[in-house]
């Protein structure tokens, strides 16, 4: 077992190891995370305001798929951004507008918006994604997937009617990292259970609510005085954990997300998207530029705790430290990962 264990990596347990999952290497068990948490989950893609006319498209690299989704008349569709002769992207730009075709150059094949070839005898469609737009964000998963989750923030019902500015943010950054360590140290800065003062947030005693059957957990809190520039209007801010890998946040200005992408065992990337509210209150766009600004001091300091608690492991992989006491968001996200690898 040694010797096949050399020979094929992750394929084969260490001799001596322990029986069970703690007993697989991590390439084995980043392997299992893909299969079981991510290639069935709801992942985001972009807002649907992004898309206002025929031939917009936007594309996004997500951990088991790669998504093109297109503006068709009408409607709107999301396809795997993969040409069906050979795995390769079809459309490697962010976003853009095609001129109502979708083009392999390489097998010089031509695809309608609605994903069906131009010659059926040389190709077959393009790949379906179930397309689901909640909150006004646009969610992507295979065929066949469960409900899309509802993006919105607590108390609302219906699909929020503020319309977003044409400016869109986004970027990514490569974290050395496990993606579960990642959402570890979102959960614990972002969606923290008591209040915080100092530091890149400033917020009266928050409100953690858990949803089990939704995956979900929801935090609400209003911003304190101006120590940090936020502002104190009296508007809560909200922010939501999605199961495995969304993090939401609604602000007066606007709404922005994470998405952590899993890599290889014990590195992620992270995908953050920024949208702004077309508010004309003089006072509101002031507060979102300090805002603006105070998330990217957040960011930086999650990125670098996150890759410094992956540094302190002997293992790429992830172990949950079981000392000292555990907040509830991160009790909750181990719970869900347990039974996602039972």
């Amino acid at each position: 077992m040694a010797y096949l264990s050399s020979v094929f990596p992750g394929h084969f347990p260490a001799h001596g190891a322990s029986p069970g999952w703690d007993g697989l290497p991590p390439e084995r068990r980043f392997a299992e995370e893909r299969s079981r948490c991510f290639a069935p989950a709801w992942q985001l893609a972009g807002h649907s305001q992004e898309l206002r006319a025929r031939g917009d498209y936007l594309t996004i690299e997500l951990a088991t798929t790669r998504a093109l989704i297109v503006r068709d008349a009408a409607r709107t569709r999301a396809f795997d951004n993969s040409c069906p002769n050979q795995p390769h992207a079809l459309v490697m730009a962010r976003r853009g507008k095609l001129a109502g075709a979708i083009s392999c150059p390489l097998h010089r094949l031509s695809f309608a918006l609605d994903g069906t070839p131009a010659d059926p005898a040389a190709s077959a469609p393009l790949v379906a994604l179930e397309l689901a737009v909640t909150g006004g964000l646009l969610c992507v998963a295979p065929a066949g997937a469960a409900a899309a989750p509802r993006f919105l923030p607590g108390g609302e019902t219906g699909e929020p009617a503020r319309v977003i500015n044409e400016t869109v943010e986004f970027s990514e950054h490569e974290v050395l990292a496990d993606w579960k360590i990642a959402i570890e140290q979102l959960l614990l800065h972002r969606m923290p259970e008591h209040e915080v003062q100092g530091g890149v947030q400033n917020f009266g005693a928050p409100e953690l609510a858990s949803d089990p059957a939704g995956h979900q957990l929801r935090w609400r809190a209003v911003p304190g005085t101006d120590t940090n520039g936020t502002g104190a209007d009296g508007a809560a801010w909200q922010r939501m954990y999605q199961w495995p890998n969304i993090l939401l946040e609604w602000r007066p200005d606007g709404v922005s997300a994470i998405q952590v992408i899993p890599l290889t065992a014990g590195q992620s990337r992270w995908q953050c998207l920024e949208y702004a509210y077309r508010d004309p209150d003089a006072r509101t766009q002031e507060q979102g530029a300090r805002a603006r600004a105070g998330r990217s001091e957040a960011l930086r300091l999650d990125i670098d705790l996150a890759s410094s608690t992956q540094r302190g492991l002997a293992s790429p992989g992830y172990r949950a430290s079981h000392q000292g006491s555990v907040p509830s968001g991160i009790a909750a996200f181990r719970q869900l990962l347990a039974t996602q690898l039972r």
